[in-house]
C-alpha cells in the first residue's frame, strides 16, 4: 500500500515519497518563498488553485423574482453555471447577475426551444464582477418562460 500524504488538510492534494523526501530537505532557514510555494508537476494552474464556488438555487425559473447570495471571499467573480432542472416553455428565461450595487455582471439566456433536464449555460463576467467579503450577489429570473422548473447556479470566485 502506498503512503499518502496530506497537504493542507487536502484529501486531494498528492504527494509521493520522493517529493516528500524532496519536501524534508528544505528547511525554514534556507528555503526560499519560491521553494516553499513550489508545486512543480502539479496539474492544477495558479488560477485553478485559486477559485472557490458558491451554489444556490432558483425554485422557479418561470417566475420573475431574484435570490441573492452572499460573497464569501474576496475576489472576482469569473463564472456563472445554471443547469435546467426540467423543461421551460413559452419563452427563454433569462437571468440576470448583478453587483452589490444592482449594476449587471451579465446575463445568462436558458433557450426554451427543446430544453430539458441538464441543460447547461453559463455566463463569464467582465464587469462589475469583483466582490468584497460579505457583500451580495444577485440573480434575477425575467420570469418570461413557464413550467415551474428549478435552476441550479454555481458561482466561482477567483480569490484574492
Amino acid at each position: 500500500m502506498a503512503t499518502k500524504y496530506w497537504i493542507a488538510n487536502n484529501p486531494n492534494g498528492e504527494v509521493t515519497d520522493a517529493k516528500a523526501q524532496k519536501l524534508a530537505e528544505l528547511s525554514a532557514t534556507t528555503a526560499t518563498l519560491a521553494e516553499l510555494n513550489s508545486v512543480a508537476g502539479s496539474a492544477a494552474s495558479a488560477v485553478e488553485r485559486d477559485q472557490r464556488c458558491v451554489n444556490a438555487t432558483i425554485d422557479d425559473v418561470s417566475t420573475a423574482g431574484q435570490i441573492y447570495v452572499v460573497a464569501p471571499w474576496a475576489g472576482t467573480l469569473i463564472k456563472v453555471y445554471s443547469v435546467l432542472n426540467g423543461a421551460i416553455a413559452t419563452a427563454d428565461a433569462v437571468l440576470t447577475v448583478k453587483d452589490h450595487s444592482g449594476d449587471s455582471a451579465g446575463t445568462i439566456t436558458i433557450a426554451n426551444s427543446g430544453s430539458a433536464a441538464g441543460d447547461l449555460d453559463f455566463l463569464e463576467p467582465s464587469s462589475n464582477n469583483t466582490f468584497a467579503a460579505g457583500e451580495k450577489i444577485e440573480v434575477e429570473t425575467s420570469g418570461a418562460s413557464s413550467n415551474a422548473v428549478a435552476v441550479s447556479l454555481t458561482l466561482v470566485f477567483d480569490i484574492t
